[in-house]
């Protein structure tokens, strides 16, 4: 090892894998004991198709963004989309205020607020899912709001404070056609 610091910092990150996979080991075997075999394949289903949302959830959110978005006022900015409908916010527990928690990783979710300059989606969380499966229609709806963000910041034009956001994708299409 480089250093003692590196080897006690990679020693933590092996106990913590191990830990987890223990407890799923365990987890696994407690269902399987509970429910049979069938309780112990949906568990697995279930788990593996949860893992697969986890990480599409975090390519959506910071496609094309780089990881390093550099510095503004000494500290590290990494940026992430955002979709600033309500009623995002409220099923996805604050998750689409993505930015806001990268400046602050310690507020609570319930204080996260969008970001002025934040990259907006084109749609929602759950559309957007759907559209990620379809890389062509990926690339169509997400790269001229990644051109638009890189080329103004404040200009993107958003959900605002609606409470259901379906017609984002078309107010935003609108706005950019006007211009």
């Amino acid at each position: 090892c480089v250093s003692l610091r590196v080897c006690q910092k990679f020693q933590s990150m092996m106990d913590s894998i191990w830990f987890g996979c223990a407890v799923s080991a365990a987890s696994l075997g407690a269902l399987t004991w509970a429910c049979g075999l069938y309780g112990a394949v949906v568990f697995m289903v279930v788990a593996i198709g949860l893992q697969m949302i986890n990480s599409f959830v975090g390519y959506l959110q910071h496609w094309g963004l780089g990881i390093d978005n550099g510095v503004q006022g000494g500290v590290r900015v990494q940026v992430g989309w955002e979709d600033r409908c309500r009623m995002q916010a409220l099923t996805t527990l604050n998750l689409s205020l993505h930015q806001h928690h990268h400046e602050r990783p310690s507020t609570p979710y319930f204080r996260l607020e969008p970001r002025r300059a934040g990259p907006l989606l084109p749609g929602g969380y759950g559309i957007m899912l759907l559209i990620g499966f379809v890389p062509p229609l990926w690339r169509k709806s997400m790269l001229p709001r990644l051109e638009a963000w890189k080329n103004d910041p404040h200009g993107q034009v958003g959900a605002g404070n609606a409470l259901y956001c379906v017609s984002v994708t078309k107010q935003m299409q609108r706005a950019e056609t006007s211009q």
